[in-house]
């Protein structure tokens, strides 16, 4: 038995991670065919080259899993294994190719035109920074918003208000070290009670636990929406921290309407059936309306969906 047990963990040992054959190899690791970005104008687009099969090392980034959302808590961005690795400028009118030039090994994870067409925002994610970088159209200049990382763990945080402004999510004062969350000893059983209404339930992966599930949620999901002005290099907040899953501007670009996560937080469904309001916010982050509050939405059939308004649109 002490035989078998040596040569079982021998074995375990020295198993590591093996490459196919160089043919198959080289195919898996081709890049993609690129995506065309276009401007509004259509004078323009980027094409984007995506890796479909990134590293070990890159797919083995830490990893937190709280209330349904999978994030990086080193740079507080949600996991995603696909990626841009490269862009390339395309004129229209007179065919000419220009590749925009980043940083070595950049994980670019959004892009985006202004709407004049004059300047491309580009999302970078870095080991404990999700950095934002401006490029202006024609010139090509490249350079960094400066004293800004992205809070990016629901996703989108990069939304343009005009030609020479930009609506960010960025981290909050609270958010300046990596989330390090902690195992919490239970202080009792989770107990739910069912007072005889009939509900078809799904079964949630990763749903919130404790106490300290829901602060660590919390701190992970707050941003600092901030709006920074190209021309004159400066940044302005808007109102105060909260927990923004989705924000919107006017057609006009004078308001904001933003969706936002409310307490308590439940602990049988995801945070995109947690209770939530939609507001209409002015630039400075004063409330202009509230057009909704609703949830938590934890009796939804199978299929089902919220009753009530919803999926509120300029």
């Amino acid at each position: 038995m002490n035989l078998i047990l040596s040569f079982l963990l021998l074995v375990s040992a020295e198993t590591i991670y093996k490459k196919p054959e160089p043919m198959i190899d080289s195919l898996l690791r081709a890049e993609s065919f690129s995506t065309p970005i276009i401007n509004r104008q259509k004078t323009a687009l980027l094409k984007a080259y995506s890796v479909e099969m990134p590293s070990i090392g890159f797919v083995a980034r830490p990893r937190v899993k709280l209330g349904g959302a999978q994030f990086n808590p080193q740079n507080y961005t949600s996991i995603g294994n696909n990626y841009i690795s490269r862009l390339v400028h395309f004129d229209m009118k007179t065919s000419k190719d220009v590749a925009l030039k980043f940083p070595k090994d950049s994980v670019i994870r959004d892009v985006q035109w202004s709407p004049d067409g004059k300047h491309i925002s580009v999302s970078i994610e870095k080991e404990s920074c999700h950095e934002v970088w401006m490029v202006s159209v024609p010139g090509f200049k490249i350079s960094r918003v400066p004293g800004v990382c992205l809070s990016a763990v629901l996703g989108r945080t990069i939304i343009w208000i005009d030609g020479d402004s930009v609506l960010l999510g960025t981290r909050s004062a609270r958010q300046t070290k990596e989330l390090s969350v902690k195992k919490e000893v239970p202080s009792g059983p989770v107990v739910q009670e069912v007072r005889g209404e009939v509900s078809q339930n799904r079964t949630f992966p990763d749903l919130l636990k404790t106490e300290q599930d829901k602060k660590n949620f919390a701190l992970a999901v707050e941003s600092q929406l901030v709006i920074y002005r190209l021309g004159a290099g400066s940044k302005s907040n808007v109102g105060v921290p909260s927990l923004y899953m989705g924000t919107d501007v006017s057609p006009n670009s004078k308001l904001l309407l933003v969706n936002k996560i409310e307490k308590p937080f439940s602990v049988v469904v995801p945070f995109y059936l947690f209770a939530k309001s939609t507001q209409v916010l002015s630039l400075d982050g004063q409330m202009a309306y509230e057009l909704n509050k609703s949830g938590p939405f934890e009796r939804l059939p199978i299929q089902g969906v919220p009753t009530g308004p919803r999926s509120y649109q300029w």
